[in-house]
């Protein structure tokens, strides 16, 4: 009975584990799209000021 019980909390502790891997990945994208527009306002910026 002790193994199956091992066996549910390390399946439990995976299913955890793999919420929070696509909770961070998730994440990441959206950060990744907020640098790329940052760095699109900033060649913008760049342009403008070498307009001057």
């Amino acid at each position: 009975m002790q193994f199956w019980l091992k066996k549910k909390r390390l399946k439990d502790r995976g299913k955890i584990l793999e919420m929070r891997v696509k909770k961070v990945e998730s994440e990441n994208k959206s950060l990744l799209k907020k640098i790329e527009a940052d760095q699109s306002e900033i060649d913008i910026m760049k342009v403008k000021i070498a307009d001057l």
